[in-house]
């Protein structure tokens, strides 16, 4: 295999360094994760693909990849290219992925001494379920290294183009203190019965049928009739 895997690492299994580290996300494009599933649907052995992007404070972020030439077989993948440090930084490798085809994911001892040992320090299994399981190493202050579980997550695109967009609009309310507490009334349909205070507008009280009728009483007793 052509894969230089460089110097062993010395896993500390327990180590108060590890403590402070905690793992982190590996963000993968959806232009490389609808490549993967269109491998894990086409490709129903084994396989490996190298992701390049960039390592971030916050995470890895996998925006490209490179598929190196390879023999596979249904439980192995040996590269026929060169893997080195030079090829790493020229491709801007931060991150490999291979599949377990119909098998579940997890890292097996081969991946564990060869795969994730080497220059590379994070990794992802995938099946053809479409499941993954990802762990980073981090290097610590002791010159050893320790291994974490990490999550591999999808980056949801923003600032998409919606077309029919303008067919939105947002219909506005107004505050009505009236006798029943605090509603609120579409202005729409209230438009023009409130004054410029806020306030509902009075209504000249009109005068019962009754009254017109019968007249009313002046202060000295007599019924004047309108």
């Amino acid at each position: 295999m052509s894969w230089d895997t460089g110097d062993k690492c010395n896993n500390a299994e327990d180590c108060s360094w590890a403590e402070q580290f905690t793992g982190s996300v590996i963000y993968i494009s959806p232009e490389v994760q609808s490549v993967i599933r269109e491998l894990c649907n086409k490709v129903k052995t084994e396989w490996q693909m190298l992701l390049t992007g960039e390592e971030k404070k916050d995470g890895v972020y996998v925006t490209g990849y490179w598929i190196p030439k390879q023999e596979v077989t249904t439980s192995t993948v040996t590269n026929l290219d060169v893997v080195d440090k030079a090829v790493i930084a020229e491709r801007k490798i931060v991150c490999t992925i291979h599949s377990h085809a119909d098998m579940g994911v997890f890292f097996s001892g081969v991946d564990e001494k060869f795969t994730n040992n080497s220059l590379i320090k994070n990794h992802i299994v995938v099946n053809n379920k479409g499941q993954m399981k990802a762990t980073m190493r981090y290097e610590l202050p002791c010159k050893m290294v320790h291994f974490f579980d990490a999550e591999a997550q999808v980056i949801m695109p923003d600032g998409a183009e919606v077309e029919g967009m303008g067919n939105i609009t947002q219909k506005k309310y107004g505050n009505y203190k009236g006798g029943f507490g605090n509603k609120w009334w579409a202005e729409e349909e209230y438009k023009g019965k409130w004054d410029t205070d806020g306030r509902k507008m009075k209504k000249k009280k009109k005068q019962h049928h009754a009254s017109k009728d019968r007249g009313k009483l002046n202060k000295h007793g007599v019924i004047i009739y309108p």
